[in-house]
């Protein structure tokens, strides 16, 4: 377009460089400037290049100088006249006042546009951001300029009144152009929202035409409405820059959400668990274990119907999925997947739906090896059934041949024997020796009946008869002696021996000891009954096994019919369902845990009343299955004297709320009188003093020095009242600014007494910034005040503690017996006279109150003669530190005498 206007001034074809616009044309410096730009502008496009990048920037910078020439003409009135003599043409074409000149808007926009395209070659984010911004602004200016010349409004397209023509339609359409472009060629650099942030991708597209549009179609209607050519340049600048602003900060809000979504989908993608975020019936995200388990490749989910991307061998899940979504959260199932590859996986799918009740996040668990490894313990204890089955039934028909294996018997750690059926032992293994005492010399052609108790006798004939009639004795549970006459409890196995023929020939034993199992019984059983708190054990079908004492006497059942009821009767009838419903939620992950978190649990007794209970779970595993020891607390006197508590805290708080308003409203309200009897009184010492007697004035200056003090008294009860009502605002504080600003507010004081003050490294934490203030002008204050002979020196430090920062203000003053130590933090407590030191006795007494409302303690070490060191923390701190380590000598002006600081300097 540039070449076109220069060859109709080359041709002198108006319609070239004019595009049928009358009061506007394209002037050959405006001709060259657009080449120039164009050419700046493409090659850009390329500038992954060094090369390139470098051309771009020198062209950019050319046509930029030039254009900031011209505009700087415009601006302040000059005029070389080199045009003049280059283009004569273009003089008497258009007719300006500065004939050949580009007009301000053209001047202007190519310098914008030289200016991002300057900051974009560098490739970084902001510098992007500015070329797509300039490239925006250059982009409004000009198609005002290109509607005002097709409205014929030349207020849009004007800047007569800065001496130059206006934006003509080819210099308005390129300069359109080259700010698309720009801003084309810079959206490829900006990735920071290329992320698939949907919430950011809609926030740019529902705002950005909106914010582009109303203030262009308001210059649009302000131009036209305006009758000063003049007014283009201003609508056109305010248009633009009203853009600009908007758009950046549509912009800045965009980035911020796809940051915040980016970094929920980074946490999300390094979970070993699948993730899958559906809206509607679309899937909107899937994490990489997610792709893994169902064999697509990354992303490929994204954005599609669910139908369309778990159909196939996926069908299962997506039926899966949509079961779910219907159900209640909490729910989940396992699923056997196919994968497009043909491998099978076993997943276990569960999820919930999010806040709007549209979408719905589910989680999937590769629970493929744990399938694999269950499916061949199964195959494995199935084939080792059916071999103890095969063997079982082998050695009922060879007793005899296998008795000659005795390698197995002698391995064997329970006690195997075997006897004639006249009692004879004939076979006695090592765990027999182990078990009974004897060895297999000793015991051989002995009796058996030597290992029985006499009030075992009877039992043992009985079994005896059974097994010669062919009976198997299996899990007998009995009593044996051994060597030493020590019983131990045996759980025998009682089998006959038969002979080829079937005879029944003999008797096998095998002994299994059971003592230890039994006296482990029998010292549960004992702490079972001896334990203070009630425990019950709850069977998988929810009734009583057993019940110690204590429960007994909780629940108020009889021992033989508590064990028989169902636990359910234990609890309150309303949540007799829920409690159900929890207790076989529990049984299927069994867990020791306390019952009822967070709730108030009650129980009920056998006469119906209820009580409020604490419940602890701990599942075991026994014979019969999976029961759950319950250990029930009665918590009645805990609940009665945590309301009593809480009754007493209430009471508390709103007598020192009454106290604290008490006192506020006593001190502000006795201002007036008490500044009426001071201010009259002092003007009776003013009119008639050395008029009636000395006695009368010497009378007169104790009301005034006592109403003084008065009024001091009462100013420092208002500030410790505000101290502890005002809410304290926590926030990010450096404490070096705030000990910086106090010492400033204290130079002159401290001037005056000569003292220097060191600061050390203070950090930043979160405090009130104005309590805190208070807190160290007080101290600061006292250790001017309270100074010997010497000139004062204070430090002030900070050091790191296990709570936050510990910080401390010491000073070379008079000190005191340590024995004061807690004396001074108390209202009106002071150590000295009026006489010798003026204040109000309340500085210390706000400190300490400022202290402990953020958490924190304070403590001070003195020593009389030696100074004092004061020491206080500010809890849940950072860890920032401000370096400011170094020796502050005070000089300046303060407002007010330091005994009048708001908080006084402490007595």
């Amino acid at each position: 377009m540039a070449a076109v206007c220069l060859l109709g001034w080359a041709t002198g074809q108006s319609e070239l460089y004019t595009f049928g616009g009358a009061d506007a044309v394209t002037t050959p410096a405006t001709a060259l400037l657009l080449l120039g730009l164009a050419t700046a502008v493409g090659a850009g496009m390329t500038r992954n290049s060094r090369g390139a990048r470098a051309f771009t920037l020198a062209m950019a910078t050319c046509v930029g100088l030039a254009a900031g020439v011209l505009l700087a003409q415009h601006l302040f009135a000059l005029e070389p006249g080199f045009e003049s003599r280059l283009w004569p043409e273009a003089v008497a074409a258009t007719g300006d006042r500065y004939p050949g000149r580009p007009s301000v808007q053209t001047t202007l926009g190519i310098t914008i546009l030289t200016v991002g395209q300057i900051g974009g070659c560098s490739g970084g984010l902001r510098t992007c951001r500015l070329a797509a911004l300039t490239g925006l602004v250059v982009g409004v200016i000009a198609v005002l300029g290109v509607i005002g010349q097709g409205l014929n409004s030349v207020t849009l397209y004007s800047s007569a009144a800065l001496g130059a023509g206006g934006l003509s339609y080819p210099t308005g359409v390129a300069l359109a152009l080259l700010g698309a472009a720009q801003m084309a060629n810079a959206r490829r650099h900006l990735t920071a929202l290329d992320n698939g942030s949907l919430r950011a991708r809609t926030t740019l597209q529902r705002l950005v035409p909106t914010v582009i549009a109303v203030p262009v179609a308001t210059a649009i209607t302000w131009g036209t409405i305006q009758s000063r050519p003049g007014s283009a340049v201003l609508g056109s600048l305010v248009a633009a820059l009203g853009i600009a602003v908007l758009v950046f900060q549509v912009w800045t809000t965009a980035a911020a959400v796809a940051t915040a979504d980016r970094e929920n989908v980074d946490l999300a993608d390094v979970l070993a668990n699948g993730t899958v975020y559906l809206r509607g019936t679309r899937i909107h995200y899937t994490n990489p274990a997610f792709d893994e388990m169902v064999g697509s490749p990354r992303r490929t989910l994204h954005d599609r119907d669910l139908d369309d991307a778990l159909g196939g061998p996926l069908a299962d899940l997506r039926q899966t999925i949509d079961r779910l979504r219907s159900a209640p959260p909490g729910i989940s199932e396992e699923v056997r997947l196919t994968r497009p590859d043909g491998t099978e996986r076993v997943v276990v799918l569960a999820g919930r739906p999010m806040h709007d009740q549209q979408s719905w996040l589910g989680v999937v668990q590769d629970i493929t090896e744990r399938a694999r490894a269950q499916a061949e313990l199964a195959a494995a204890n199935a084939a080792l059934a059916a071999a103890n089955a095969a063997l079982t039934e082998r050695l009922s028909k060879q007793e005899e041949r296998l008795l000659r294996y005795g390698v197995v018997v002698e391995s064997s750690p329970d006690a195997i024997s075997t006897e004639t059926l006249d009692g004879d032992i004939r076979a006695w293994n090592a765990g027999a020796e182990r078990l009974y005492g004897y060895t297999e010399s000793e015991a051989m052609e002995r009796q058996m009946s030597m290992l029985v108790p006499a009030d075992q006798q009877d039992d043992s004939a009985d079994v005896l008869r059974r097994v010669r009639r062919g009976e198997r004795i299996l899990g007998w549970d009995t009593v044996r002696l051994t060597r030493s006459g020590r019983r131990v409890d045996v759980q025998l196995t009682v089998s006959p021996l038969r002979s080829a023929t079937g005879e029944v020939t003999g008797v096998a034993t095998i002994a299994h000891d059971v003592t230890p199992v039994r006296e482990q019984e029998l010292r549960f059983r004992s702490v079972f009954e001896a334990t203070g708190t009630a425990l019950l054990i709850v069977g998988a079908d929810g009734r009583v096994q057993s019940a110690n004492r204590a429960a007994v006497e909780l629940f108020g059942y009889p021992a033989e019919e508590l064990v028989r009821l169902g636990v359910e009767r234990l609890v309150p009838e309303g949540v007799r369902p829920e409690h159900a419903e929890s207790r076989k939620r529990f049984l299927e992950e069994p867990s020791t845990r306390a019952m009822g978190a967070g709730r108030d649990l009650a129980a009920r007794r056998a006469d119906g009343s209820e009580f409020p209970v604490e419940v602890g779970l701990s599942p075991v595993t026994l014979r019969a299955g999976v029961s759950v020891v319950v250990s029930i607390v009665d918590i009645s006197d805990r609940v009665r004297a945590r309301r009593l508590l809480e009754a007493k805290n209430a009471d508390l708080e709103r007598s020192n709320r009454e106290l604290r308003d008490f006192a506020y409203v006593a001190s502000h309200d006795l201002q007036e009188p008490l500044r009426m009897v001071v201010s009259y009184t002092e003007l009776l010492a003013q009119r008639y003093e050395g008029q009636i007697d000395d006695r009368a004035d010497r009378y007169i200056g104790f009301i005034v020095d006592g109403g003084l003090r008065m009024r001091q008294l009462i100013k420092g009860l208002l500030v410790y009242s505000r101290a502890g009502t005002r809410d304290v605002d926590l926030k990010p504080a450096d404490v070096s600014a705030i000990v910086g600003n106090v010492l400033r507010d204290l130079r002159q004081y401290i001037d005056e007494a000569g003292a220097r003050v060191e600061v050390g490294e203070l950090p930043a934490v979160t405090a009130d910034a104005t309590q805190l203030g208070q807190l160290f002008q007080n101290l600061i204050s006292n250790a001017v005040k309270f100074r010997g002979d010497a000139p004062p020196r204070i430090r002030i430090e900070a050091v790191e503690a296990d709570d936050g920062w510990q910080f401390s203000v010491a000073d070379n003053g008079i000190g005191f017996d340590q024995e004061f130590a807690e004396q001074i933090f108390m209202m009106f407590r002071r150590l000295h006279s009026h006489g010798e030191y003026d204040g109000s006795g309340i500085g210390l007494a706000v400190v300490r109150r400022i202290v402990e409302r953020h958490g924190g303690r304070i403590w001070c070490e003195s020593k009389a003669g030696a100074g004092t060191t004061f020491f206080f923390t500010i809890p849940g701190a950072s860890t920032d530190r401000t370096p400011t380590g170094r020796a502050l000598p005070v000089a300046g002006d303060a407002p007010q005498r330091a005994a009048d600081l708001p908080g006084g300097p402490a007595a």
